[in-house]
Parts: structure tokens; C-alpha cells; sequence
């Protein structure tokens, strides 16, 4: 069985910030902080697992339920289909 490859978590943060529109201030600051602190851990945190944790936490709690264009968009880069 073949692994995937690992993902950098700066990118997808980036993608993801591309597509979230700009009233949902609480979300953007919420990922820019996380991005910002991301910035000073080692890279085996970048493209391991730990790194997921806490995105996962940010867009639950200000994405309950996906609905929107830019929410679908969301699940597919955080999917590995974008």
C-alpha cells in the first residue's frame, strides 16, 4: 500500500484562507493566529499529524455545518480533492 504524501499545513491554511470571505472575520483571525503560531514548531509538527488538531478544532467551531459554496470549498482542500 502506497502512503500519501504529507501536506504542508501552511499551504492548506493558505488555500483556505483564499476562499473564506471576508464577514467571516472571526474564522480568518482565528486561522491567521494559528498560521502566525505555526511559524516558531519544528517541521515534523508542519507535516505531521498535530498540526491538524487544532485546524480541525478552528473550522468546526466556526463552520457547524457545511452549507455554503465556500464551506464545500473548505472540506474539498481540507479533503485533498483541491
Amino acid at each position: 500500500m502506497e502512503s500519501q504524501p504529507q501536506r504542508d499545513i501552511f499551504e492548506i491554511i493558505v488555500k483556505i484562507l483564499e476562499v473564506i470571505p471576508k464577514d467571516q472575520e472571526k474564522l480568518i483571525t482565528s486561522l491567521n493566529k494559528y498560521f502566525d503560531k505555526l511559524e516558531f514548531m519544528p517541521p515534523e509538527y508542519l507535516f505531521g499529524y498535530y498540526s491538524w488538531g487544532p485546524l480541525g478544532d478552528i473550522l468546526n467551531k466556526n463552520i457547524p455545518e457545511v452549507k455554503e459554496d465556500w464551506q464545500i470549498k473548505i472540506r474539498d482542500i481540507i479533503n485533498n480533492k483541491i
